[in-house]
Formats: C-alpha cells, structure tokens, sequence
C-alpha cells in the first residue's frame, strides 16, 4: 500500500508486485534511492528467502556504493543465479534442503543440507558483509 501511494505506476498491476530495475531500484525515476528485493519484487525468480537474500545482497552492494559517493551509473545490476533451494536449519548441523540441482525439484535430508552449515550458522558471513565487528563475547 505505501508503495502504490508514493509511485502508483511503480506496481505490476497483473500481479501486484514491485517493478524494480537491474540495480534493484524501483522503475521510478524520481525515487532512485528507494531499493527492493525479496518476495515484493515482480521478478522471475523463485519467491523463496534464498532468492530474496541474494536480491538483498546486491540492493544492499549498491546502497553502500551510493553511500561512498559512486554514481548511479557506476551500479551494479542483480545476477539470478538461478538455482532454486530452500533450506531449513533445525540446528547447528542439521537441515532438511529442496533443490532443482540434481534434476527435478528433489528434497535432501539432513546428512547432507546439515553438512552446508557452517558451525556459527552464516553469523561470520553476516557479519563480514555488513563490515560489523563482532565482540569476542558475545
């Protein structure tokens, strides 16, 4: 709704969702600052929080370019890795996975999904990304 007030012609209206370019900006010229990603986006890719992530990524690479000083010229367009995955952790090393990367859409108990999570369960690449520095002690 908030969407629709600020850009009306903004949202897809066959499907309700936000019209974004490459960079992950909204179609609106008049608002290049304004990003989305995730489930919200009217976009090919698979509605899942792996896709959502990696749309998040590159919005959030571009933000922070935006913030240094680059131009919006100088930003970088979103690249679908194309690989659909659901994941669910249940634990520090156990998951259950859905993936198209064998052939058909086939589900992966835990010795293997449990296997692709690293012990402190993505917190480091978090926290490199978003250039924190987490304390020791926590």
């Amino acid at each position: 709704e908030l969407m629709k007030a600020l850009s009306p012609d903004t949202i897809n209206k066959d499907n309700g969702f936000i019209k974004v370019k490459p960079t992950m900006q909204i179609l609106d010229e008049r608002y290049p600052n304004i990003f989305a990603a995730g489930d919200v986006i009217d976009h090919t890719d698979v509605k899942t929080g792996h896709y959502a992530w990696m749309q998040g990524l590159a919005a959030l690479t571009n933000i922070r370019k935006l913030i240094n000083g680059a131009s919006y010229d100088s930003l970088e367009p979103y690249k679908s890795k194309d690989l659909a995955l659901i994941k669910v952790i249940l634990g520090k090393k156990e998951a259950v996975m859905q993936t198209h990367v064998l052939g058909p859409l086939i589900a992966v108990g835990s010795w293997i999904a449990g296997r692709s999570i690293p012990h402190n369960v993505y917190a480091t690449t978090l926290a490199e990304m978003l250039k924190a520095k987490p304390s020791k002690d926590a």
